[in-house]
């Protein structure tokens, strides 16, 4: 049996293939519907595997993956390539990062505004942690996927993470504290 390291990489390029990460090109309505199917069913897989330990953001995670997915495999059903525009924003927007939020905001109107403010004091009515307390537990495969999107993301625009040595730097530091190496993330 191949080593973890291995074996990793070769299930992340047979998920690459089963369903790769939708591209801002016609079509994408589709690929954008079976990648993120493929994304629901690893946060399913991880649900099952957790078991105790996940919790209701799981669960949430989720649901918000079926519910894109099974949108946006209708919509292609219903009406082949109606929606490639749509699919297209959205991979643009994942891509930006900030197009969600501005897509959000609008979407909201003037709702967006008072949700923040109230998801703010929310977190503010939290309990802090305790001084010294400042460990957190990190799933390694959710830190895999955020290394590889960094640095996928650093990759096509270094210009917005100068220094880009203190992103691999910070990228190095993530990896050790969960136990795996960088290379594990390409």
């Amino acid at each position: 049996m191949p080593d973890t390291t291995t074996r990793a990489r070769e299930i992340q390029a047979e998920l690459d293939k089963l369903a790769p990460e939708p591209v801002a090109e016609p079509g994408a309505t589709a690929r954008l519907a079976r990648y993120v199917a493929a994304e629901a069913q690893l946060a399913l897989a991880r649900l099952w595997t957790r078991g105790a330990e996940s919790g209701p953001k799981d669960a949430l995670l989720l649901g918000a993956y079926y519910a894109a997915a099974r949108a946006l495999a209708k919509l292609e059903s219903a009406a082949p390539g109606a929606g490639d525009g749509d699919a297209l924003a959205i991979v643009e927007d994942w891509d930006d990062g900030m197009g969600a939020g501005r897509w959000i905001a609008a979407y909201l109107g003037d709702d967006a505004g008072r949700i923040a403010e109230l998801a703010q004091e929310l977190a503010e009515t939290r309990p802090k942690r305790a001084a010294g307390a400042g460990m957190v537990l990190v799933d390694p495969e959710d830190l895999r996927v955020l290394m590889r999107l960094a640095e996928d993301y650093a990759s096509r625009d270094p210009l917005r993470l100068k220094p880009a040595d203190s992103c691999g730097e910070a990228l190095d530091r993530l990896a050790a504290a969960a136990g795996v190496t960088r290379d594990l993330c390409r």
